[in-house]
């Protein structure tokens, strides 16, 4: 035989229940609230934390990368003359260039993300040309050229094109000193480009190579390049 609820049974379950789901959902919201609140914590630590080591890994890229430039920047000596207390020197050009190298490739695989990373490659690939593997060399700076950094992919671009000109490949040279042109950065300004394939047209096509000195003075009057553009169209002679 069920026993009988009372109204007064019946409205204190119900309350009961009204609490018990009103504990539940006070638990559940606060719960989320911390989690919230955890959550934001962790991401404040994982950007403080990443900040740090990014800043940290820029600082030694930093020391690293000025130490593989003083070996690139070091003073040829020659034989019998002593080392200046301190100083890096080297006796035989490409021993300075390899030990430049390897510098170089070192701290572009240590701090790839970087920016000094970025332009170890670059002076990588460099070094390795000063060696004489320009085919290597090329391809180095190919890589380099169709990386993020479009300052670093500039001079990469403007180094391929003297490789080139060097060579013999004037057409290739022009092509990338062309490219240069249109697309001009900080490091690689449009008159630098301008200039250099100037020079390039002297002897192929001095017409050319006149307009290009032409427009250099034309766009940087009264400055230290439209000195040179004349002093070049000077040599260069007049044109028919």
């Amino acid at each position: 035989m069920s026993q009988h609820i009372s109204r007064k049974e019946l409205k204190h379950d119900e309350f009961k229940e009204t609490l018990t789901h009103g504990a539940q959902y006070a638990l559940s919201h606060t719960r989320m609230m911390w989690i919230g609140a955890l959550g934001l914590l962790a991401v404040a630590v994982l950007v403080g934390g990443w900040w740090f080591y990014s800043d940290r890994q820029s600082e030694r890229a930093g020391v690293a990368f000025e130490d593989a430039r003083k070996t690139f920047d070091a003073r040829i000596r020659t034989a019998g003359e002593p080392d200046e207390p301190g100083e890096i020197s080297y006796l035989e050009e490409k021993n300075k260039y390899l030990d430049a190298q390897k510098k170089f490739r070192d701290v572009a695989s240590k701090y790839s993300m970087t920016q000094q990373g970025q332009l170890a490659r670059y002076y990588a690939a460099v070094s390795t040309a000063r060696i004489g593997q320009t085919d290597q060399a090329l391809k180095e700076l190919k890589d380099v050229e169709s990386g993020s950094n479009a300052e670093v992919a500039s001079m990469a671009r403007l180094e391929q094109a003297e490789i080139n000109a060097q060579s013999g490949k004037l057409d290739e040279s022009a092509r990338l000193l062309k490219l240069l042109i249109d697309k001009p950065t900080d490091l690689v300004p449009k008159p630098l480009a301008q200039m250099l394939l100037a020079d390039q047209y002297r002897k192929s096509s001095p017409t050319e190579a006149a307009k290009l000195y032409q427009q250099v003075k034309k766009d940087h009057p009264d400055t230290v390049l439209a000195e040179e553009a004349d002093k070049r169209l000077t040599d260069l002679g007049p044109q028919s």
